[in-house]
């Protein structure tokens, strides 16, 4: 059995956004990101490097942007593995 070590990198970002549209064009125009195909629920996923996607984006009933989860990437000796999906509590 292989052990588990601490995260080596963060793995993604989730964002709940109140404008998926805006987020859209925001990340392919300004930031530069690839817009993967869109998932069944809505959500758009975002690469910016060789792995498949670096942000995850959900339209939101909030009326302010908000960091929705995140996910944690460990190195084991075959290669990297989502380890954690942490929901973050909403402070407002």
């Amino acid at each position: 059995m292989n052990k588990i070590s601490m995260p080596s990198q963060l793995g993604c970002l989730g964002l709940g956004v109140s404008d998926l549209s805006a987020w859209n064009d925001f990340s392919q125009n300004i930031l530069g990101l690839e817009v993967r195909p869109e998932e069944k629920d809505g959500s758009l996923m975002l690469r910016m490097d060789e792995y498949h996607h670096r942000f995850i984006l959900t339209e939101d009933a909030c009326d302010t942007d908000r960091l929705a989860f995140t996910a944690s990437l460990n190195r084991s000796t075959d290669a990297f593995l989502l380890i954690a999906l942490l929901p973050v509590p909403k402070f407002y």
